[in-house]
């Protein structure tokens, strides 16, 4: 098939974009590994239309995603097992994408462009949270700083 655009191969292959977050976090594990079925669908179809609109637009929301690991950390989710995680689905999005579009270089360069800048947010944004969840511990109340 020829895509025309970004949006375009991303409006056809949507529906499949759940189940590359299935199988990275089946990979991890983990955190993962502890929810039902029917929640990690339900988390898969939610992250998946973020991702979507995230590699639409060619450009994370960084306070929005710092947020969100934050809270992640606060309820005590382990932050690696959501940067495995993120490492999956880059993989698994490159995957689907190299497939794809063997024969429309420019696209799929664009698209393995914006996979490479929403994984390595992420994954930055997982390290911040994962810093500032280290630093309240250690200067919170009781300390001698």
């Amino acid at each position: 098939m020829h895509y025309n655009s970004v949006d375009h191969f991303l409006t056809v292959h949507a529906a499949r974009i759940p189940a590359v977050l299935l199988a990275a976090w089946q990979q991890v594990g983990g955190y993962y590994a502890t929810q039902t079925p029917a929640a990690q669908q339900a988390q898969a179809e939610g992250v998946g239309q973020v991702v979507l609109a995230t590699l639409r637009r060619g450009a994370i929301d960084q306070a929005e995603t710092q947020a969100e690991m934050e809270g992640l950390a606060a309820q005590g989710i382990p932050l690696a097992d959501i940067r495995h995680g993120s490492e999956g689905i880059e993989a698994g999005l490159r995957a689907l994408v190299a497939a794809e579009l063997a024969d429309q270089p420019d696209l799929r360069q664009e698209l393995e462009r914006r996979i490479g800048h929403l994984g390595a947010r992420v994954r930055a944004r997982v390290t911040t949270a994962e810093m500032d969840h280290t630093l309240r511990r250690l200067t919170g109340p009781g300390t001698n700083s």
